[in-house]
């Protein structure tokens, strides 16, 4: 009888060796899902990015059907927002976008008119990227996914 007490008193808690051991592997589980945690993020804000400029590229579309051109570089994707006063004037302008549109990293969109990369289209759109430079690997852009 007193060795089933006994059994039963040490099923009762966890020595500390048992706890350290579980301790020890949720650790290692949560370094590992918060490493792969950066990995997901940047791939959310690329997707994001893409979203954007496709939203974007429908809205200088349409500025084109309007008004038979494109918004040149320098009256840029503000012209989509604000009817331009440089020429071309646009004749069927109408408001394309709410506000100027800024990339997940804090920075607008850029626009070029002639494209310098895209084959589909005549005009380039997008994100300098987490590096905010322009045209270095990262830039994301209407070149890259249509």
């Amino acid at each position: 009888m007193k060795f089933n007490k006994a059994l039963q008193t040490r099923k009762a808690g966890f020595t500390m060796m048992e706890m350290v051991l579980v301790l020890a592997i949720i650790a290692l589980l949560m370094g590992l899902s918060v490493s792969g945690m950066g990995t997901f993020l940047k791939r959310g804000k690329t997707t994001k990015a893409r979203g954007e400029i496709t939203r974007i590229t429908s809205a200088l579309d349409l500025y084109q059907v309007d008004n038979l051109v494109y918004p040149t570089s320098a009256q840029g994707l503000k012209a989509l927002v604000v009817k331009p006063g440089t020429q071309p004037v646009p004749r069927q302008w109408q408001q394309y976008l709410t506000k100027e549109m800024i990339d997940p990293w804090g920075q607008p969109y850029k626009y070029r008119n002639p494209a310098k990369k895209s084959t589909e289209t005549r005009y380039d759109v997008f994100s300098a990227g987490e590096d905010g430079q322009e045209d270095t690997d990262d830039d994301i852009g209407n070149w890259g996914f249509q």
